[in-house]
């Protein structure tokens, strides 16, 4: 069966590439361009033409992929919904999108100078020396204009409803987006942001866990 992955924020699907799912194929959907002032539900619905519903299938979205594929799994029927080091609710947002809601300083700062410290987050989500260079080659992929645009997004979304079979795997030391026990099925202990790098092997052992 085809698991239809959305990346996080400014990567693209090259972070799912240490995955191993045996009987599956993850298919990597790619970025759409953001327009100004766009919602996460809009932005969710164009990845739509990309996925195959006349088959079965099954979401997974990484951190603010996860967002997007809580959206998009209302317009569409995945077989399941994961989520890897993400939000199923709008309330489990980080508090800084919160304070951006309040104060939009995103809209202050340059595109250029979202992209350097893209280049330069790993430390904060606690991605390894050894794979920040593969983060910072995954820009090229990005669309024009589009951190400010789905920072927006990600600070205006509203949403209490989670889909049904919809299952999130989070470390408890994420320092990005904070570990919340009750909405976590699948905890793994030290697990920080980047753990999809750093913790392959076992992230893939709880996918296998959950598909099989």
């Amino acid at each position: 069966m085809k698991i239809y992955a959305i990346p996080g924020l400014g990567t693209n699907g090259e972070v799912f590439s240490r995955l191993k799912v045996q009987g599956h194929e993850i298919v990597s959907l790619h970025w759409p361009r953001p327009t100004k002032g766009i919602t996460l539900e809009h932005y969710a619905s164009l990845f739509k033409e990309q996925i195959n519903t006349k088959e079965p299938f099954i979401l997974m979205g990484l951190s603010f992929g996860g967002m997007l594929v809580v959206e998009l799994s209302k317009l569409v029927s995945p077989r399941k919904t994961i989520l890897i080091s993400s939000c199923k609710t709008s309330a489990d947002l980080p508090g800084i999108v919160k304070f951006i809601r309040v104060i939009p300083i995103h809209k202050l700062i340059p595109e250029k100078l979202f992209r350097f410290f893209q280049c330069y987050c790993g430390a904060i989500i606690g991605l390894e020396k050894e794979f920040r260079f593969e983060l910072r080659e995954m820009l090229v992929d990005i669309p024009s204009h589009y951190f400010r645009n789905v920072i927006h997004s990600i600070a205006h979304w509203e949403n209490d409803e989670i889909p049904e079979n919809c299952i999130l795997i989070h470390g408890t030391s994420d320092n990005l987006v904070p570990f919340n026990k009750e909405r976590t099925d699948y905890p793994m202990e030290g697990g920080e942001h980047a753990m999809i790098f750093s913790k392959a092997e076992e992230v893939s052992n709880i996918l296998e866990k959950i598909l099989n």
